[in-house]
Order: C-alpha cells, then sequence, then structure tokens
C-alpha cells in the first residue's frame, strides 16, 4: 500500500468516524437568565404592568422523551446529594433524552434533545446555573 493511499485512508476513517461516533462526551449549559415577554388584557380598573426583569435559572431536569408528556429521570443520588452533585445513570434510556432549563417564576422552558448513545450524566455547577456532562 502506498503512502498516499494510507494517509487518504487514514484520514477518511477519522473524518467518518468523527461523524458517526455515538457517545462522545457532550456538555450542555443551561443560559444564566431568560426573558420573557408577557401579554394580558387590563380587567375592570385593573391596569397591567409588565416587568422587564429577567428570570433566573432555577433547575435543570433530564427526561426520557420529549418534556410534553413523559417521564422525568430522577438523578442516582437526588435523596442524599444537592443538585449540583447530581449523577443519572441512563441505561436504555439513552437514545431519547432531553434537557430542560427552567426559571424561577416563569412557565416558560428552554428544552434540547440530547445526542444518542448517552450512558451517563452528572450537574455541573456553574456560577448562576448549572449544566450536563454526559458520556
Amino acid at each position: 500500500m502506498n503512502r498516499s493511499y494510507r494517509l487518504v485512508l487514514a484520514w477518511g476513517l477519522l473524518a467518518f468516524g468523527a461523524g458517526a461516533a455515538h457517545g462522545d462526551p457532550v456538555s450542555v449549559q443551561c443560559p444564566e437568565k431568560l426573558g420573557v415577554s408577557d401579554a394580558a388584557s387590563a380587567v375592570g380598573d385593573w391596569q397591567v404592568f409588565v416587568s422587564s426583569n429577567a428570570h433566573a435559572f432555577s433547575r435543570l431536569r433530564i427526561y426520557n422523551g420529549h418534556p410534553r408528556g413523559t417521564v422525568v429521570l430522577d438523578a442516582d443520588n437526588a435523596a442524599d446529594e444537592q443538585p449540583a452533585n447530581y449523577r443519572w445513570t441512563l441505561g436504555n434510556a439513552g437514545d431519547s433524552l432531553w434537557v430542560e432549563c427552567a426559571y424561577h417564576a416563569s412557565a416558560v422552558r428552554l428544552i434540547q434533545p440530547l445526542p444518542k448513545g448517552l450512558h451517563s450524566c452528572r450537574a455541573l455547577k456553574l456560577d448562576t446555573s448549572m449544566g450536563l456532562a454526559c458520556e
């Protein structure tokens, strides 16, 4: 096998492998604050006032399936630890996972699917937010 063929073959395996690998480490970070616009109609003598304060991060959850109506996965150590130390063993749930970031005094949540093939996650405590490190 000549040298140029080996280089092309090696490059192709690296490029294909990087894009097709499942279970690569993943890191997700919830935004620290969420701006939300509310709209309401005045009722009777009441005036509508909408605060411009952003909602601070509250909590992070992992769901097995879309958060619209599926199961929240409790951390393995939720009974014994603070949220910043949570760890999840995902088992067979690793193909349909979503992460949710919730914010104080807001019904609005930020959600996104996690890559397929993950086996475990641990919480990451950030200054004013949280994140996940998953494998």
